[in-house]
């Protein structure tokens, strides 16, 4: 069993347990060390116990840190390995928003959700956040499990930009859940559990004849293929035009247009989804567009956007792409979650000053494996 010579009390980081958890051999043997209110003492060394911490800790200081990441990327692959998501592509993002005002912003707040996220079927390399004016961003995950900036800029500025870079590592496609029945999704845990994501929300609608549909389709088929049939009609009821939404159209608003963007194909699946009983969440983040095969797209950097998709749960959560009907998988960075997209909006704040004259949006993605 290895242990972490770096940590005293066992490696948070690599998950090595602390020496001190190591069982001694029989008593009296010479080469079983002997402690003492804490402090590691070999056969025959009068030191005292001070000394002896203060050469633990030189000691440990001249062991790299590198033994203790090397070890944590070890556990971090073999994680990955044994939940069967075992990492297909490497791609760089680099997302920039720039605000332009037409005089000067005395003050703003603001809140930034472009990390990527880590976990099943995902892993976050590097991510870094880059703020002009200079500033120094808090960070910490907010209640949907999203990784968030927060930084204030208090020095008057006609310009504020927001540069995002990450390397991150995607999966394929993730198997199918295990069938379930829809009396586990009726069962009172499972509705107490993701009541916030069965509930109409502020991009959300309900209507009676999406209701009416996703009734048909949960009649019919069990859960997970119910959900996907959902997703498909959604697709069916829109058409994809660029401009003819904002982002402060609702579900119902889209529909009743009948065009609009990937935001909108998302609102409205999480509206049939939701009536129907299955929980589901918005989730925004980037999709590489050119497929290509194993080696052809390697290299290649490419314009993007912002793109939104959905999990809906069904015994595991279950990703679908209603704008595309495009399987989730390598092409997809999953950066944010949430009810719709009040809880995933990239860059959002309030500040002090005139109305922003402009704004600029920059998205590049480069697979690099």
């Amino acid at each position: 069993m290895p242990y972490c010579r770096i940590c005293p009390r066992g490696c948070t980081t690599c998950r090595a347990p602390c020496r001190r958890s190591a069982t001694p051999s029989a008593a009296g043997s010479s080469a079983t060390p002997r402690w003492s209110a804490g402090a590691w003492r070999s056969p025959g060394d009068e030191s005292s116990g001070e000394e002896q911490r203060d050469r633990r800790r030189r000691r440990a200081g001249r062991v790299s840190a590198r033994a203790c990441e090397w070890r944590a990327a070890r556990y971090a692959r073999r994680d990955r390995e044994e939940s069967g998501s075992l990492v297909s592509w490497r791609i760089a993002v680099r997302h920039r928003t720039g605000y332009h005002y037409t005089a000067a912003v005395r003050a703003s707040y603001n809140e930034a959700r472009m990390t990527p996220a880590s976990g099943r079927g995902q892993h976050t390399l590097e991510a870094r956040l880059e703020v002009t004016p200079g500033t120094r961003p808090l960070r910490y995950v907010d209640y949907w499990g999203t990784v968030v900036d927060a930084f204030d800029v208090h020095v008057p500025h006609t310009e504020l930009v927001v540069t995002a870079s990450s390397v991150v590592e995607t999966a394929a496609p993730l198997a199918a859940p295990k069938p379930i029945g829809w009396d586990v999704l009726t069962s009172v845990e499972v509705v107490d559990r993701y009541a916030e994501l069965l509930g109409a929300s502020r991009y959300v609608c309900f209507e009676d004849e999406v209701a009416e549909s996703g009734r048909a389709f949960a009649e019919e088929l069990p859960p997970a293929e119910a959900g996907l049939q959902a997703v498909c009609w959604s697709h069916e009821q829109l058409g994809y035009e660029r401009g003819s939404t904002g982002v402060h159209t609702t579900s119902a608003e889209a529909r009743a247009g009948g065009k609009g963007v990937c935001q909108d194909y998302t609102h409205l699946s999480l509206a049939i989804l939701r009536m129907m009983g299955l929980p589901a969440r918005y989730v925004s983040g980037y999709l590489y567009p050119t497929a290509g095969d194993a080696q052809s797209t390697v290299g290649l950097s490419t314009s993007g956007e912002s793109h939104a998709w959905v999990e809906f749960w069904a015994g595991e959560w279950v990703p679908a792409d209603p704008t595309s009907l495009a399987a989730v998988g390598e092409r997809h960075v999953v950066v944010a979650r949430g009810r719709d997209y009040a809880d995933v909006r990239p860059l959002s704040g309030v500040y002090h000053g005139p109305p922003a004259e402009s704004l600029g949006v920059e998205v590049e993605l480069t697979r690099l494996r």
